[in-house]
């Protein structure tokens, strides 16, 4: 092959392979271009210049290189093989798969090629294609290991556990201590739930290689799946231990630390995993850094938390779910700024692709139906804020003849809440594991006229169906109260008084008679006649809001009521305080405005019923600004609590101002933290006054239009027809 080369040219270019293979790579790239400088033209020397390139991580260089050398010698099949190899590396897939079919035009027995390429397929889904390089590869090469492995994972990842297990099984009869088949095994089973048989596999996964961190990891996740959360963080810990570069092991760690409300532990990693090499695995490194924020704005560091945001996106910013937290976090910052909301709002949309019609359904909706199909996506068909306001809507919903309801739920959660949704939808469909392309046929093929979305930026949601028109008329109701920024989005539903500056909707305003939901799952509970502050002699002001919505800002106006307000007390309740060193945090701040601890009564979560009766407990509701409480203050309103609200400029800072005019409570509306202190001070000096409003509220409980699910049910369902006809004009 170095023919054409003369005999000192033949010793040199040995001494450039030789440095080469010693990691000499500098040395051997300076010696090689010197030599391609006396022989242009010469596609192997070219070809060993891109290898060069490629080693170095120098792909657009390597490239080039490889392209030369094709330029060269038409049919030099390794040039194309390492070209395509470069393009898989740089995650241009469509590109290599190229690359990989012009190789075997040339040589159709190429291994490797078939090998590669059917990686490439399986990265773009195409799985089908992948298994048939994969059986090219098994015709080839009847015994070699990796091909069954990474076949069967091919299996695995599609679904089709018989074929991967069997392919697993193969693995093992070619070489007994093949540990990847034992923890490969192992994942068939926890994706079946069959804990008992995964661990089975991985611990005989370990058993053969006592150092291979993967089975650890997998481990961990069964521990996490069992609830035993600081089992799982241990295997996390063990498989990080044994691989420093195991990053999908540090994104399993610190989000169980997240979830275990171990904010302050994620953010002490945050350092060492700013410092991993986001080069290696740049998708999964820049989830790392999204669970960091969420713990950063978690404990009210909204400032750390968004430029945390900001790191992640800069690393990789083509993963939706990262800019999908950004906006639902963003909404909690004391500095909101609308413009800024809408940047990363169309940041997210720059990560969606169009889906290629051929690809889709069409529409089989039924154009002047007898029932108008009304389809609800959501994750919260439970015991949930969600779940606890929609229940008795859709339930009226489902009594009304002109409308067939299906239920699109993106969760497999079942409670007593669960169970009651199933029974009130003509269709109910589980969707937590279908792709979005199945999903959106699905939906088409329903026939839905009316798609409503329950979730927006939140947990569980499905937007990126919407962003595809799944349906003719699409909705934002209940789950998310912004904007979607989605121009798909049809509607939202909103009420008179919730609506500031119609400039901070995408969305055509679809407007209620009262109010934008109502809490239809109260539970049972007895209000007590008289306030506390009769028993007590003093005035307990409360919020069970969710912490995240008790910035500092709004702590230094609580401290300054607390001062104003002789003896008084602040009952906060939330999950966060299983966490001591989160609620030691919320007392300093409190502390530091001179606030006295027995002034403070800090209680962890409970039961709902509880909840409900730990209301009774207190005499004035102290609502969050600038993100007021929803289905917080439709409880407290249920348990006639007055709430003292401040209101700002968007859907969310104003629901409290929806919900107090409902209640026939509007001095309980404040434009400013000083009117909000100044009332606070009021309310809570005239003890008559505030016995006299709750037993107004008492009087007119049962009555009011919060909790009324039937008269919100015929609005909604005007509100439906009139957007079904509109559309269908």
């Amino acid at each position: 092959m170095l023919d054409f080369l003369d005999k000192e040219s033949q010793n040199e270019f040995q001494i450039i392979l030789d440095l080469f293979n010693e990691k000499n790579i500098q040395d051997s790239e300076l010696r090689l271009k010197k030599l391609i400088l006396k022989y242009p033209n010469k596609f192997l020397l070219e070809n060993f210049l891109g290898v060069i390139f490629s080693n170095q991580n120098r792909y657009q260089e390597a490239l080039l290189a490889f392209k030369r050398a094709v330029d060269f010698k038409p049919d030099f099949v390794e040039a194309y093989y390492n070209a395509g190899t470069v393009l898989k590396k740089t995650n241009q897939f469509q590109e290599a798969i190229k690359y990989f079919n012009l190789a075997i035009k040339i040589n159709q027995n190429y291994f490797e090629v078939y090998f590669n390429l059917a990686d490439c397929y399986k990265n773009i889904n195409k799985f089908k294609d992948a298994e048939e390089c994969f059986l090219k590869c098994i015709y080839l090469k009847k015994d070699d290991i990796e091909v069954y492995n990474n076949l069967g994972l091919l299996y695995l990842e599609d679904s089709k556990l018989d074929l991967a297990e069997k392919n697993f099984q193969k693995c093992l009869e070619l070489d007994s201590d093949y540990f990847y088949a034992y923890n490969n095994l192992g994942s068939i089973f926890l994706k079946l739930g069959d804990y008992e048989k995964a661990a089975i596999y991985f611990n005989k996964a370990i058993k053969v290689n006592i150092g291979f961190a993967l089975p650890y990891n997998n481990l961990g996740k069964i521990f996490k799946k069992q609830n035993k959360k600081s089992l799982a963080i241990e295997f996390f810990r063990k498989a990080i231990d044994l691989d420093n570069k195991f990053y999908d092991a540090y994104l399993d760690l610190i989000q169980t630390l997240k979830d275990d409300f171990k904010y302050y532990d994620v953010v002490d990693l945050s350092e060492k995993i700013l410092n991993l090499n986001s080069k290696d695995s740049p998708g999964i490194i820049a989830n790392c850094i999204s669970v960091v924020a969420q713990c950063y704005v978690a404990i009210g560091e909204f400032g750390k938390g968004f430029i945390m945001y900001e790191n992640a996106i800069r690393i990789y910013k083509d993963n939706p779910i990262i800019f999908k937290n950004y906006i639902l976090q963003y909404n909690y910052n004391p500095n909101f700024n609308l413009e800024k909301y809408f940047e990363i709002i169309n940041q997210y949309i720059g990560t969606l692709k169009v889906i290629d019609k051929k690809y889709l359904n069409d529409f089989t909706y039924i154009k002047n139906p007898q029932k108008i199909k009304i389809g609800f996506v959501s994750g919260d068909f439970k015991e949930h804020a969600v779940g606890f306001q929609i229940f008795g809507i859709i339930k009226e919903l489902f009594e009304i003849k002109e409308f067939e309801l299906f239920a699109y739920y993106n969760d497999d959660t079942q409670d007593s809440l669960n169970i009651k949704f199933r029974s009130i939808f003509a269709s109910w469909n589980n969707i937590k594991d279908l792709k979005d392309i199945d999903l959106i046929n699905k939906i088409r093929a329903d026939g839905i006229h009316i798609l409503v979305d329950l979730s927006g930026y939140s947990a569980k949601n499905r937007l990126e169906i919407f962003f595809q028109k799944s349906a003719p008329v699409q909705v934002a109701w209940a789950g998310y109260l912004a904007s979607t920024g989605l121009k798909q989005m049809d509607y939202i539903i909103t009420d008179p008084y919730i609506i500031g500056e119609k400039s901070q909707f995408v969305e055509k305003i679809s407007q209620q008679d009262h109010i934008w939901s109502n809490l239809s799952c109260a539970e049972d509970v007895t209000v007590l006649k008289n306030i506390p502050a009769t028993t007590n002699g003093y005035v307990t002001f409360g919020s069970f809001n969710n912490l995240i919505k008790v910035n500092p800002d709004l702590i230094n106006v609580w401290s300054e009521i607390l001062h104003q307000v002789k003896n008084s007390r602040l009952y906060l309740k939330n999950s966060n305080f299983r966490n001591e060193k989160i609620k030691k945090n919320y007392q300093e701040l409190f502390l530091k405005n001179n606030i006295k601890l027995e002034q403070l009564i800090f209680e962890i979560d409970s039961d709902r019923k509880t909840l409900f009766e730990d209301y009774n407990k207190i005499d004035i509701a102290l609502d969050t600004f600038p993100y007021t409480g929803g289905t917080t203050s439709l409880e407290a309103s249920w348990m006639c609590v007055p709430i003292l609200t401040r209101s700002g400029d968007t859907f969310l800072s104003r629901c409290g101002e929806s919900i107090n005019v409902n209640l026939g409570l509007k001095d309980w509306i404040c434009k400013s933290s000083d009117e909000y202190i100044k009332k606070a001070i009021n309310f809570s000096a005239d003890l008559r006054k505030l016995q006299l409003i709750k037993d107004t509220l008492i009087f007119n409980r049962n009555n009011n239009v919060l909790f009324n699910s039937k008269k919100f049910a015929e609005n909604l369902s005007v509100s439906f027809k009139k957007m079904w006809k509109a559309f269908n004009v």
